[in-house]
């Protein structure tokens, strides 16, 4: 019997790979994609690409520096980052 690379991939496939070009099959992207699709590209419209990147670069600054969030302790990403680089012990590897 040959076990060979197409068997190792189902195997893969099944616990938590996600496949290239298949971003509904990880929630948190899907999650962040429909809040920006709602309170960004569905509500503004763009006169230019310049207006667009404006306006998008000014909600992702105020997503991550003053929108509090529910599953950091109601803090913005930001400030929670930050409490995570002063714990002693804690790694000071930037977050992105």
């Amino acid at each position: 019997m040959d076990n060979g690379p197409e068997m190792t991939a189902n195997a893969l496939r099944g616990r938590s790979f996600i496949e290239p070009g298949s971003p509904w099959q990880n929630p948190f992207v899907e999650s962040f994609g429909s809040r920006v699709r709602d309170e960004v590209l569905s509500v503004e419209a763009f006169d230019s690409v310049l207006e667009a990147q404006t306006v998008i670069n000014d909600w992702k600054n105020i997503y991550n520096q003053e929108r509090p969030h529910s599953s950091l302790g109601w803090k913005p990403p930001a400030v929670y980052a930050a409490t995570l680089n002063r714990q002693p012990g804690r790694n000071t590897a930037r977050l992105s």
